[in-house]
């Protein structure tokens, strides 16, 4: 399973939908309190974390570093080029760093790559 966090309803629509349309099982969040929780209920399930630094508090790292402790890619969104949020993601163990926009179609492969999906 693909999750996805984001603060943005929109933004997490159009990933949603990117997703399930390469035929991916997917459920997305609005927050970290929500992702924590997904991670609970779910865990060994998540084999991706995608998420979008935007409108999302510090304690995203927490949650990175979280993920990356139970073997589950992290794959973090950046809204703008920033090199202190880049560094603290790979710090934080993320196996991937993006900017906006994205570019789908080198996205969507970057996830099924990470997912075991061919």
């Amino acid at each position: 399973m693909i999750l996805i966090v984001a603060a943005a309803a929109g933004n997490r629509q159009v990933l949603h939908r990117v997703l399930v349309d390469a035929g991916l099982s997917v459920s997305a969040v609005k927050d970290e309190a929500q992702a924590e929780e997904a991670v609970g209920l779910k865990t060994g399930d998540i084999r991706v974390a995608v998420i979008d630094l935007a409108g999302l508090s510090p304690r995203v790292w927490s949650l990175c570093r979280t993920f990356s402790a139970q073997k589950v890619a992290c794959v973090v969104i950046l809204p703008r080029e920033n090199r202190e949020a880049l560094a603290q993601a790979l710090a934080c163990g993320a196996r991937a760093v993006l900017v906006k926009p994205l570019v789908m179609r080198e996205f969507l492969p970057l996830i099924l790559g990470l997912a075991g999906t061919p």
